[in-house]
């Protein structure tokens, strides 16, 4: 059985479930934004421990049990910064499974991804709007979850998120991500989902031609609270796929 046990990287906080030898692949998951109420699914991360995998779960900068404070750009500069930490440990292939803000990060990191990378997308982030919506967007974020952010003002969310379009954080870019790796991606897309609606994701399944089987529409809200069991076996049959 995998020991469960806690690692820091800078100001963030690490779960790591490990066998008692080092495996030849790790998982890696990402939680949403902000997530603070949810246990950044380690349930799901629990139920791989039959399998040959070592599994580690981050907490965002300022969210969780990590120290400081979020942004959405520092985000994806530590998200970066754990996986090739993992990469150094001498892990042939990690595979990584991305929860709404956590698939945007990870299809931003897709220079990462090894050939052997196993990608699971659960109702992804996949469109960050331009102009007024975008501006709409940060208004909310900014207004909702205030305390988590290191933002003093709102124009500097917008700013962060500016920046993230400018680097490939575009639903184009993604495609583009998708149609490269497009073997590689499955994506698990909640059918009732008001943050990220099922419709993008459909719409990202067709633009970039994933197969039937790397494509499932479950039951469920944004966090999955529905179906969960459902959710858990898709994932554990996508990861096993990689054996």
């Amino acid at each position: 059985m995998p020991v469960k046990s806690e690692i820091w990287f800078d100001q963030i906080y690490v779960q790591q479930l490990l066998k008692p030898k080092r495996q030849s692949e790790a998982v890696l998951f990402l939680h949403g934004y902000p997530a603070d109420e949810g246990s950044k699914n380690l349930d799901i991360a629990e139920s791989l421990g039959g399998l040959p995998f070592d599994v580690y779960l981050i907490h965002y900068r300022g969210l969780g049990e990590s120290y400081g404070k979020f942004s959405f750009l520092q985000s994806l500069e530590d998200v970066r910064n754990i996986i090739q930490k993992l990469d150094s440990f001498g892990y042939n292939t990690i595979h990584i499974v991305g929860h709404s803000w956590g698939g945007y990060l990870t299809l931003m990191n897709e220079d990462l991804w090894s050939s052997d990378s196993k990608i699971v997308l659960m109702s992804p982030f996949l469109s960050l709007p331009d102009g007024e919506a975008l501006s709409a967007l940060a208004h909310s974020v900014f207004t909702e979850t205030k305390r988590h952010l290191k933002y003093s003002h709102v124009s500097d969310m917008i700013r962060d998120l500016e920046q993230l379009r400018s680097a490939g954080g575009t639903f184009s870019d993604f495609v583009r991500v998708g149609c490269r790796r497009s073997k590689q991606i499955t994506i698990l897309q909640a059918k009732n989902d008001i943050e990220t609606p099922a419709h993008i994701a459909e719409e990202f399944c067709e633009a970039v031609g994933l197969a039937k089987n790397q494509h499932y529409l479950v039951e469920s809200d944004h966090s999955f609270t529905g179906n969960r069991h459902l959710l858990v076996e898709l994932i554990r049959d996508v990861l096993k796929e990689s054996r």
